[in-house]
């Protein structure tokens, strides 16, 4: 499944995670503190990692487009 319209959500470990919010990366990830704006998220058959998570299209302003695990990223707002 790919999500990539603006108001598209999906629910991952409780958390609601939607096209067009912004997240910011938490300490397990190399782009810890950057703040970006969520633009696709892809599970099962349309991912490209390996990991078992959703990949989630992270907007990095000033750097672009990084693909985060749920677990790296802190939800800060629409």
């Amino acid at each position: 499944m790919i999500l990539n319209k603006e108001g598209e959500m999906l629910v991952i470990a409780g958390k609601e995670y939607q096209i067009g919010n912004f997240a910011m990366a938490n300490g397990t990830s190399i782009y810890r503190g950057y703040v970006g704006k969520i633009n696709e998220i892809r599970t099962d058959k349309d991912k490209e990692t390996d990991n078992d998570s959703p990949d989630i299209y992270l907007y990095i302003f000033g750097h672009g487009e990084v693909i985060m695990a749920p677990c790296m990223l802190k939800i800060i707002g629409g």
